[in-house]
C-alpha cells in the first residue's frame, strides 16, 4: 500500500464526537460484498472482516473557520465496514456507512447539505458515567436507546480495564482513527478526509444488546451481528472533517 499523504483538501466542518461507543462484529467479507461501493475493495484487520455499530454524541458542530454553531449536541447510531479506494497509484483506506440513524431533523439537513450524507431520524436516548470526568474508583459505563421504524433498540457497555493511547496497528486504531470517511449520496460516493488526534480508549464488555438491523443488511448478513466480537469505550475528541473526492 502505498504511504504518501494524500493531497489536502478544503476542510468542510469541525465538531466534537463524545461518549463514543464501538461495537465490532466479524462478519463473511463474502456477504458484505454487495454493499461496498463499486470500485473499492473490504480491508480487513489481522484476517478479521469487521462491521461497526457506533454511537456517538456530536457536539459544537461548525463550518469550517466559522463562529456559527450550527447544532450543540445530537445524538447519533451508523453502522459501518471499512473499505480502500485506489487512484493513481495512492490508496486510501476509511469507513463507509451502511446507514445512519441522528437526533435531530436540522442536523440530517445540515449533513446532507454540507457532505451528501443521508440520515434517518430516530428518537436516540444516551447515559454514561464517568467517561468525560474519568473517577479512578469507578470504570465509564454508556447506554444508547433508540426507536426507529416502530422498534426498540438498546445497549450498554462497562469498560473492563483502565484507558489507553490506540496504538500503531491496534485494533483500536482501525476502528476509531481511520483517515478517511466513504460517503454515497444521490451524487455518487465520495471519500472525505478526516483528521482527529488519538483519544483515550478503553476495552469494553457489553451487557445488554438488542438491536434491530433489518433495515440495513439482509438475513445473511444479520446472523454475524447477534453480539459484539469486541467492544470499545473512548471520551473522543475533535474532529474536521473535509472536502470529499469523488470515486464513482
Amino acid at each position: 500500500m502505498n504511504t504518501k499523504k494524500s493531497p489536502p483538501t478544503k476542510p468542510v466542518y469541525r465538531c466534537e464526537w463524545r461518549d463514543v461507543v464501538a461495537l465490532n462484529f466479524d462478519v463473511d467479507p463474502r456477504i458484505l460484498l454487495p454493499f461496498i461501493p463499486q470500485g473499492t475493495r473490504i480491508v480487513s484487520y489481522n484476517d478479521h472482516t469487521l462491521i461497526t455499530l457506533m454511537a456517538k454524541n456530536v457536539r459544537e458542530f461548525r463550518p469550517w473557520k466559522r463562529k456559527l454553531v450550527l447544532f450543540r449536541s445530537i445524538d447519533e447510531v451508523d453502522l459501518r465496514t471499512y473499505i480502500s479506494w485506489e487512484k493513481n497509484g495512492q490508496t486510501r483506506q476509511g469507513h463507509f456507512k451502511l446507514g445512519n440513524l441522528v437526533s435531530s431533523k436540522n442536523a440530517a439537513r445540515v449533513l446532507r447539505f454540507l457532505t451528501g450524507q443521508q440520515s434517518e431520524i430516530a428518537h436516540i436516548k444516551r447515559e454514561s458515567k464517568n467517561l468525560q470526568n474519568v473517577r479512578r474508583d469507578a470504570l465509564p459505563t454508556a447506554e444508547f436507546r433508540w426507536k426507529f421504524k416502530e422498534e426498540e433498540n438498546h445497549f450498554r457497555v462497562s469498560a473492563r480495564s483502565t484507558a489507553t493511547k490506540s496504538k500503531p496497528d491496534s485494533k483500536e486504531q482501525f476502528v476509531l482513527r481511520q483517515e478517511h470517511r466513504f460517503i454515497q449520496s444521490s451524487k455518487g460516493v465520495f471519500c472525505h478526509p478526516i483528521r482527529q488526534a488519538p483519544w483515550p480508549v478503553w476495552n469494553a464488555a457489553s451487557g445488554s444488546f438488542q438491536v434491530n438491523l433489518n433495515h440495513y443488511v439482509d438475513k445473511e448478513l444479520r446472523k454475524y451481528l447477534k453480539r459484539p466480537k469486541f467492544v470499545l469505550l473512548s471520551q473522543g475528541g475533535e474532529v474536521t472533517v473535509s472536502k470529499g473526492i469523488k470515486v464513482n
